[in-house]
């Protein structure tokens, strides 16, 4: 499920019309490991930002005890963004 944008890939891009929504999962393992290592994380969705995506991110945690929660909470975000765009 994984997509590259540019140098970076990410967990899982979810695209609607006119948004791009890079969505990370993150295990504290890896990703809270060390401050160089956040300090990273933090570089690349601001990376993500300026090309343009939205960045959603949720825990290994969240996503293994209820991916379906996680699925309709990223549904609900497109349909938001979706909805001030029309709005605007």
């Amino acid at each position: 499920m994984q997509a590259r944008i540019g140098r970076y890939r990410v967990d899982v891009l979810a695209v609607d019309d006119k948004t791009q929504l890079a969505i990370e999962v993150d295990g504290l393992a890896f990703h809270r490991a060390t401050q160089l290592q956040m300090a990273a994380d933090y570089r690349r969705e601001r990376r993500l930002v300026e090309a343009g995506l939205v960045v959603v991110r949720f825990t290994a945690a969240e996503v293994f005890a209820d991916a379906a929660a996680c699925w309709r909470e990223v549904f609900a975000i497109l349909r938001q963004l979706a909805a001030r765009r029309r709005s605007a």
